[in-house]
């Protein structure tokens, strides 16, 4: 389901209870596609608002320690793997 709220942001919500392949990618390629049908040709980019995927899932997504499996709320960011103090913000 895609939402926006009054201030033009724009949210993907996902409820999942089956585990499907891929899963980090399909929620990358759903964000994306909030932020790429934002503008129109020749608009500003300074016009882009936040994009933030809301996965409600019935599943662990991320198992590979017990510091992960009991980890319910996730954010992801885009930053520099070296330097990780700067990232692209939080569009």
């Amino acid at each position: 389901m895609l939402a926006r709220d009054g201030e033009g942001n724009c949210y993907n919500v996902e409820v999942q209870v089956r585990r499907y392949g891929a899963w980090h990618k399909r929620g990358l390629f759903y964000l994306t596609r909030t932020l790429g049908n934002q503008l129109s040709v020749g608009e500003d980019y300074e016009e882009l608002r936040a994009s933030v995927g809301l996965h409600l899932l019935d599943f662990d997504l991320f198992t590979e320690s017990a510091a992960e499996r009991e980890q319910a709320i996730w954010r992801f960011e885009m930053r520099d793997e070296r330097q990780p103090k700067i990232s692209l913000g939080n569009v």
